[in-house]
């Protein structure tokens, strides 16, 4: 309760009183304070906890991999949740959304948009909901790829699936759209944005203007 309600550091004394009265912790005392480090931007402690599980032979669950992953993806190490992501899978264990969901924000990361295409693919097969945020890292590997073309389908299957539309997506493919010239449909993703009353920020008119300039429309860029 603690961990999920933002108190992570409270959860946190409560794990370490227990460790030092020597009380048996079980996997849903590990999930809660690996979740209270992923909280509090602890990976590495996080992944401490997910190895001293392996040690006392706990048992892990999907929440336990989720919590784990997600901990190395704020701390911004992107392979290592990768890893545990694979690792997951190895162990047969069911993925969730939440361990999807941040594999695919690694892999947006590093801009592997085949993998992050794939995962996406992978969700709607075990019929796991999508969020925006699952969307747009989807859209950033595509971005890093500069495969613009899969990140326009992207966004449009956002549409399609209901999916509210966030200033970053917008971003993440006004930029997918800039690196190859495509200015066109970046002056068409801000028209979309005025009509979907989602406000663009100094980011968007820049990847627009670059996408103008690049695709010699510099009187467009001024306009």
């Amino acid at each position: 309760a603690c961990a999920k309600g933002c108190k992570w550091e409270k959860a946190l004394q409560i794990f370490e009183f227990m460790m030092h009265k020597k009380v048996e912790s079980d996997t849903i005392t590990f999930n809660s304070q690996i979740t209270a480090y992923d909280k509090g931007g602890e990976w590495k402690k996080a992944l401490q906890l997910f190895t001293k599980m392996a040690q006392r032979k706990i048992k892990s669950s999907v929440s336990t991999f989720s919590a784990a992953i997600s901990a190395c993806k704020m701390g911004s190490e992107w392979r290592r949740a990768l890893h545990l992501f694979s690792v997951m899978r190895q162990s047969e264990i069911e993925s969730n959304s939440i361990s999807f969901g941040a594999a695919i924000g690694a892999l947006g990361e590093v801009g592997d948009w085949g993998k992050a295409l794939h995962l996406l693919s992978m969700m709607a097969q075990c019929e796991q909901d999508f969020n925006a945020q699952t969307y747009t890292s989807a859209i950033s590997a595509c971005e890093k790829g500069s495969m613009w073309e899969q990140a326009i389908q992207l966004f449009r299957e956002m549409g399609k699936n209901k999916v509210e539309y966030h200033n970053i997506t917008f971003n993440a493919t006004i930029r997918a759209s800039e690196k190859c010239g495509e200015w066109q449909h970046a002056l068409h993703l801000i028209r979309t944005m005025s009509r979907t009353r989602v406000d663009p920020d100094v980011s968007t008119f820049g990847a627009a203007i670059s996408a103008c300039e690049k695709g010699c429309e510099w009187e467009r860029a001024l306009q």
